[in-house]
């Protein structure tokens, strides 16, 4: 039988076929992705791994950090072992093609910095020390973010590795619980089962903390964790460290986007040869404490770590003597407490926090007495003001804009006792430590915390001290009604310190605590090389995949 259509409904019939056929071509193309995992909320987006090798594998790192905990993903080469080629070769290999993922892909012309495949959740884990049940509401999402992320098939072969930072080093410190080996600062550090204090440390309040943490996670993701000395505190040395690490595969990766953000492009050039990349160091500014690591000829004073570097694809890794020191409770975070401590107790008289064994003979404020007494705030914009609250009590503060007076007392917290002395070869920095002096082929790239209050400012790159001082001035002094404000969301604790306090801070750190002379120091205030972040999560993968080759652990784990 003969399918007629009528006359008078052919253009009826010609629009249901025509959808018909649209509908058709919808559905194979969803098919199509559906089993390339390309939804929306899978597809990594990024130009490279769309057809990903066979080698290629994906690296977890979870920051366990002073404000909040963050997981980033990166992604690598593995190819097992070949007859002939020494452990060291092939570990470096693995390492040195470690891989910052994008969230979008690189465009030649797009205008923003792209995202890279992390997500941090609020607050820091410190905050769960006396329940560390509570934890798991923060690793599942981080989980879930992960699980997400990378393709279904790359689960069960993907690595993790757990590190938290200065927040529960300074709460180790304030419980006065061991997280480390008796040994100075060596491969030896961390604690292993044949050590004395192992199991004293496992049931310290940290300990436990961590062993939660490493148990949700084996049980609730597809992940793996290949071994304890992979979930632990680690040393502010290991934070310098990994930053430098960093640093230095960025700038010898030639796979690294190129783009202008506004900062001296000769710190950018990711052709760099070995000896000038050599002498890029990194400063960093965290929320708990300060690294800094940078190349130095004094080898009194080197790291007596086996420091080795990534290079370009057709070098070796070349070891060089590197200066890593580390000021713990230094970090952003920790002196905005510190400052707001000293300041209500300048005002009110002694008040001790909960929990601290201090005589509790003198009287804690009761709320009517906070709240009769407004705290004046010299770092806080003029006209400002917020609540702030020690031990479930109120303190009003109002912002009085006197940079002179914030300068002084942010001063006050920086200690320079035991006092040292500079000569020719060392400058004398804060907690009495001693540090190589910086020749002038080093340059530094001060990130995190020292890069974010200055790029309010509407500043990066290369800058000399006097222009963040006269730049800041100005807005300390500036009424809170004269600005158009930015707001950098849930990180930074509150806009009003991050602004006035936070550059200041930056400012008297470099000069006061540093010692740096102004326009001595080269500088360079960025979170990014190129594209990509500067994060010791790209150098703590290097150094824990590296670590575990030569363990035989990636190899055991892989066959």
């Amino acid at each position: 039988m003969n399918l007629v259509i009528p006359t008078q409904n052919k253009g009826y019939w010609k629009r249901i076929a025509i959808g018909l056929s649209i509908l058709f071509i919808f559905s194979l193309i969803l098919l199509y992705n559906i089993q390339q995992g390309e939804t929306k909320e899978d597809n990594l987006k990024y130009k490279t791994s769309v057809k990903r090798a066979k080698t290629t594998r994906f690296g977890l790192i979870v920051d366990l950090g002073n404000s909040g905990s963050r997981i980033r993903i990166y992604e690598y080469t593995y190819e097992p072992p070949k007859q002939g080629v020494p452990l060291d070769q092939h570990c470096t290999d693995i390492s040195n093609s470690v891989k910052t993922i994008f969230a979008m892909p690189i465009d030649s012309n797009e205008t923003t910095i792209p995202k890279t495949y992390s997500k941090k959740i609020w607050p820091g884990v410190g905050t769960f020390i006396n329940n560390p049940a509570k934890v798991t509401d923060t690793l599942d999402e981080l989980i879930k973010y992960a699980k997400n992320k990378i393709p279904k098939s790359h689960h069960d072969r993907t690595i993790a590795f757990i590190y938290a930072t200065a927040g529960l080093r300074v709460i180790a410190k304030d419980l006065n619980e061991r997280i480390y080996d008796d040994d100075d600062f060596d491969n030896n550090f961390i604690f292993e089962q044949d050590d004395d204090g192992y199991l004293e440390y496992k049931n310290t309040k940290v300990g436990k903390l961590l062993q939660t943490i490493k148990s949700h996670f084996q049980i609730n993701s597809p992940f793996k964790i290949l071994g304890d000395e992979y979930v632990r505190i680690i040393h502010g040395y290991e934070e310098g460290l990994f930053d430098y690490l960093s640093t230095q595969l960025i700038l010898a990766q030639t796979h690294v986007p190129t783009m202008d953000i506004d900062i001296n492009q000769p710190i950018l050039n990711p052709k760099y040869n070995i000896t000038e990349r050599q002498n890029i160091g990194v400063i960093e500014l965290g929320g708990g404490s300060v690294q800094i690591a940078y190349n130095t000829q004094d080898f009194t004073l080197a790291s007596s770590l086996d420091v080795k570097i990534p290079s370009q694809i057709e070098e070796n890794y070349i070891p060089v003597p590197i200066f890593i020191t580390t000021y713990l409770q230094y970090g952003m975070y920790k002196m905005i407490d510190k400052y707001i401590w000293n300041l209500i107790q300048e005002e009110h008289g002694p008040f001790y926090p909960i929990g601290d064994k201090k005589d509790k003979a003198v009287d804690l404020i009761t709320q009517a007495e906070s709240v009769a007494k407004i705290t004046k705030n010299p770092c806080m914009l003029i006209g400002t003001t917020d609540n702030v609250k020690l031990n479930d009590v109120s303190f009003p503060m109002i912002g009085t804009g006197d940079f002179e007076l914030c300068k002084s007392k942010i001063r006050k917290l920086i200690n320079k006792a035991p006092p040292c002395t500079n000569d020719k070869h060392h400058i004398c920095t804060f907690e009495g430590t001693r540090i190589p002096k910086i020749n002038d082929d080093i340059y530094l790239l001060a990130h995190d915390h020292f890069f974010r209050p200055v790029d309010f400012l509407g500043l990066r790159g290369y800058l000399s001290l006097s222009e963040i001082y006269q730049h800041t001035q100005k807005l300390c002094e500036s009424k809170n009604g004269d600005l158009d404000l930015k707001n950098y969301g849930k990180e930074t604790k509150v806009w009003k310190y991050q602004m006035c306090f936070g550059n200041t801070y930056v400012y008297e750190l470099l000069t006061y605590g540093f010692g740096f002379p102004d326009d001595k120091v080269k500088l360079a205030f960025t979170d990014f090389i190129g594209t990509i972040e500067i994060t010791w999560g790209l150098g703590g993968l290097i150094n824990s995949l590296k670590d575990a080759c030569h363990k035989h652990k990636l190899d055991e784990f892989f066959r």
